[in-house]
């Protein structure tokens, strides 16, 4: 039958565009993944019941174009697969919640985020209805509705999707898991938007326990956290202790400047902020009201969930 004849070639072409992505050759990878496009684009013309091929196709091509950094151009290619998919019978639910929460995520890049929230919403829907029954991958969405509802301001319901995430990767990973510690960490940095900066400082110490111990004490997750513990101790004007956090920030991030130089660069300046507003002398300061001051510093941001994990 074709449908078959089809998934073998998209097998083959999966292999190779594979090969090619983890050699770096972006430009050939493109080449293979437009000719899996185009005949799975011939054979749904044929054959309705292949279009859940050309779709897969359709997605690869997107994934690919976000590694190039081609936002735009993903966008455009899951816009058109979504368009074909809509009212389709040989489309299943969970390809539509993919795409949804695909083009959102491109739309998202792109500063779009008030139209990637009702497609993230209906794909967490999806994902989480008894059908599908896929509440890691809702997990994650909720994780990047979270982030755009931060940005808003919408901070209470910003809260709801992190913890609902934190339950279901406690359940799904183990309390004691890097996609834990990730979630906390999040939540810190929510808390610290929100002006619960000894809230934030707990959700930080549980962040980096948990990187520290499953990561290494020498990991880039470890010295993020450490310098956004500095941050928030900062922002308290505890600033013995964030004196202390950024020097141990500062030396772990310093193994990790030419993969990851912003990172190191923002517990850096920080450092200098901190130094010019404590004078010749750090004096720690516990006093209650110190969580009204301004903050002055900048916080490591979370990154958004595509197809793999990946918080900040």
């Amino acid at each position: 039958m074709a449908s078959h004849q089809q998934s073998n070639l998209y097998k083959i072409l999966t292999e190779r565009l594979r090969e090619h992505l983890d050699s770096g050759d972006l430009e050939r990878a493109e080449k293979i993944a437009k000719t899996a496009v185009d005949s799975a684009r011939r054979s749904a013309q044929s054959h309705d019941e292949n279009l859940p091929l050309l779709l897969e196709t359709l997605r690869e091509l997107a994934a690919l174009r976000l590694a190039s950094a081609d936002v735009n151009g993903a966008a455009i290619v899951y816009q058109e697969a979504f368009g074909l998919a809509r009212g389709n019978r040989f489309v299943s639910p969970e390809q539509i919640a993919f795409l949804k929460s695909e083009l959102a995520g491109a739309l998202d890049r792109q500063g779009k985020g008030e139209e990637a929230v009702p497609l993230y919403q209906d794909a967490v829907e999806i994902f989480e209805s008894a059908t599908v029954n896929e509440p890691v991958l809702a997990a994650k969405i909720r994780n990047n509705l979270a982030l755009i509802f931060k940005e808003k301001g919408r901070l209470e319901l910003a809260e709801e999707h992190y913890l609902v995430s934190l339950n279901v990767y406690e359940l799904a990973c183990g309390p004691e898991s890097l996609e834990v510690s990730s979630i906390f960490n999040n939540i810190g940095g929510l808390y610290q938007a929100a002006g619960h900066l000894k809230r934030a400082v707990e959700m930080h110490e549980r962040a980096w326990g948990l990187r520290e111990t499953l990561a290494g004490e020498g990991s880039l997750d470890a010295g993020q956290s450490l310098s956004n513990l500095a941050a928030a101790h900062h922002a308290l004007g505890e600033y013995a202790e964030a004196d202390g956090f950024y020097k141990r920030a500062r030396t772990v991030l310093a193994e990790h400047r030419a993969i990851a130089p912003e990172v190191c660069e923002i517990a850096e300046s920080n450092h200098r902020v901190l130094l010019e507003e404590a004078g010749d002398k750090l004096v720690p300061d516990d006093q209650d009201d110190l969580e009204s001051l301004p903050v002055p510093t900048v916080f490591h941001d979370s990154v958004r969930l595509t197809r793999q994990l990946a918080l900040g």
